[in-house]
């Protein structure tokens, strides 16, 4: 009987740990006021698109999971457990900038939020897509996923009887 529940962390690149290189970067043109076009700059936090970004990222909301009690897997780094008194309240799992979690009750959700104040996390309501998946939870607690909207963009192929006789033909 667990709620689930999804996340995505607001301008993930900016939340970041820092980064543990020194990248230099030359100007913007136009350059902004009270710079030259010939200046560099040193960034000092993650920039979106960078190899080491999403990795920075992913630093921080482990960090903040540890510190408020989540306990990471040993098997699936992505994957957190919550424990209230030996008993498992809450799982949650963070691919890229999304979060997915599930729970039970007051002592799941008060965990929830205190992560979303540290990591600023927008949570989606039911029905929520995660990974282009589309989620939804009955009444009953059972959780439907699908991906109709990935296959119905796909153009459907009719491959004629003969042709399947031979699988390796191009």
């Amino acid at each position: 009987k667990w709620r689930i529940l999804s996340a995505d962390a607001s301008d993930a690149d900016l939340q970041a740990e820092g980064i543990t290189r020194l990248p230099t970067l030359k100007m913007a043109k136009p350059p902004p006021p009270g710079c030259r076009h010939d200046d560099l700059m040193e960034a000092r936090s993650s920039i979106y698109g960078t190899a080491d970004a999403g990795r920075q990222f992913w630093l921080w909301p482990k960090k903040n999971l540890q510190e408020l009690g989540w306990i990471e897997s040993k098997l699936e780094s992505a994957l957190f457990r919550r424990d209230e008194s030996s008993v498992l309240v809450g799982i949650l799992t963070i691919h890229v900038d999304d979060v997915f979690a599930a729970g039970m009750g007051e002592l799941s959700g008060a965990a929830h939020e205190k992560l979303s104040v540290r990591i600023q996390l927008k949570f989606k309501h039911l029905p929520f897509r995660f990974c282009g998946k589309m989620v939804t939870q009955s009444e009953d607690y059972t959780v439907a996923v699908n991906q109709m909207n990935a296959i119905d963009s796909r153009e459907y192929v009719t491959i004629e009887r003969q042709r399947r006789t031979g699988p390796n033909l191009p």
